[in-house]
């Protein structure tokens, strides 16, 4: 979606960059100058658009979506904190776990680790 909504502010930027200075019979740096607006809105709009962000996948937390802070509650005491399941970093959180051979004293393992529930 964001990669739909940069092009679409690029051709419009462009268009109507190229039209303003086609009409008024600019030089050739204008219309350079018109690309330059052009690719710097689009990539504004592509970075304030809603939606997933690049580069952020599989290590997103999934209760705040990358953002840091959750919103908790329901109906008029919904309120925004810091995410609980990430502590406001945004990333998923590590999946814990430890050597079952602290679990079980005195018994041989070869180095298999139990996931600990948070």
């Amino acid at each position: 979606m964001r990669t739909v909504i940069a092009a679409a502010v690029l051709v419009v930027t462009a268009g109507v960059g190229f039209a303003l200075v086609g009409g008024a019979g600019g030089a050739a740096w204008s219309y350079a100058l018109v690309v330059l607006i052009a690719v710097g809105a689009a990539w504004f709009a592509a970075r304030l658009a809603p939606g997933r962000r690049l580069g952020m996948g599989d290590g997103t937390c999934p209760e705040c979506r990358g953002e840091g802070r959750a919103f908790y509650g329901s109906g008029r005491t919904t309120y925004r904190r810091r995410c609980r399941a990430c502590r406001g970093s945004g990333s998923a959180p590590a999946d814990l776990r430890i050597p079952e051979a602290l679990l079980h004293p005195g018994t041989r393992t070869d180095g298999e680790t139990v996931p600990v529930r948070q």
